[in-house]
């Protein structure tokens, strides 16, 4: 996700997650001196009421380059990005045929990538040389003419969604915001609810979690929520001090990890979020480039 105009912040190497108000943390349980109405963050694995989520299926992920982390960015660059070693490989330009740039990306588990432009058009992109095909996706429905976008499965897979988030970029006074999906096959924008923040990007994950991540207005500091799928209510909220969005922003979950790719200067760097130590740590950087996009197949691993 891009905008015209960074705000400049340093990030600092490592800092240690604060809580949000009264919301909740993404992974720490509270402590005895934390406010009672603080409930307990549910663990990877289980649902929002404790239940175990079903086994993720994995039987059709035979595909090893559908396990990396994709980005595009603001000039049409497409890389793959490996985790294991936090570095980019150059794949390719993409030439959709359209004179916007590309706004947002998600990855589904076939190895196919979809591409949002910020005049709303939608195309489908090949992983493997960056080729570009138009689909029937309607610019503007339902409002969604720019959105952020991620897929999750649908309780472990395989079968899954590809989520999407109205940025309210567009025309951000008192713009309304939605959490949808689109099916792929038809094109068709099924609406789920009000999101109570403009901008938000979105990954998602193999178990069936959705997360959302953007910058709050008139606040320093990122934040990363879990979404309900069903009614796009926060389940938690974590600030995450130290990271400022920029000129462009996105993220993808991997290996157990968050990695968010941010502009806060002219360029971006890549930060890690290790939810087992609530630590983040600036591990790359992608000079004299701003990514707008992310996806990561469902396929990629959980741990």
């Amino acid at each position: 996700m891009v905008v015209q105009a960074a705000r400049l912040l340093s990030t600092a190497l490592v800092w240690v997650l604060a809580g949000c108000g009264a919301r909740t943390g993404l992974f720490l349980e509270p402590s005895s001196d934390q406010d009672a109405s603080v409930s307990a963050v549910p663990e990877a694995g289980r649902d929002a009421n404790g239940e175990w989520l079903p086994d993720v299926y994995k039987g059709d992920c035979t595909d090893p380059s559908i396990q990396y982390v994709y980005v595009v960015t603001e000039s049409a660059h497409l890389y793959s990005f490996h985790p294991s070693t936090a570095s980019f490989a150059l794949i390719g330009t993409l030439h959709c045929q359209t004179y916007a740039t590309p706004f947002s990306m998600a990855v589904d588990r076939n190895g196919v990538a979809y591409v949002v432009h910020s005049d709303g058009q939608l195309y489908r992109v090949s992983l493997a040389n960056a080729r570009c095909d138009s689909t029937p996706w309607i610019p503007g429905d339902q409002g969604f003419l720019e959105f952020g976008m991620g897929y999750a499965t649908d309780l472990g897979g395989p079968s899954e969604k590809l989520y999407v988030a109205s940025s309210g970029l567009e025309n951000p006074i008192g713009s309304s915001t939605l959490l949808g999906w689109i099916d792929t096959q038809s094109f068709a924008l099924h609406s789920i609810g009000y999101l109570g923040d403009a901008g938000m990007e979105l990954t998602g994950t193999g178990d069936g979690r959705l997360y959302g991540f953007f910058q709050g207005q008139g606040v320093s500091a990122a934040h990363l929520v879990r979404l309900d799928k069903n009614s796009a209510a926060y389940l938690d909220d974590t600030r995450l001090p130290g990271v400022t969005l920029g000129a462009g922003w996105a993220f993808a979950f991997w290996g157990g990890d968050f990695w968010f790719f941010t502009a806060p200067t002219d360029h971006s760097v890549v930060t890690r979020l290790v939810p087992s130590t609530s630590q983040i740590s600036v591990v790359a950087e992608m000079p004299s480039e701003i990514i707008v996009g992310a996806g990561v197949s469902t396929c990629a691993p959980e741990q």
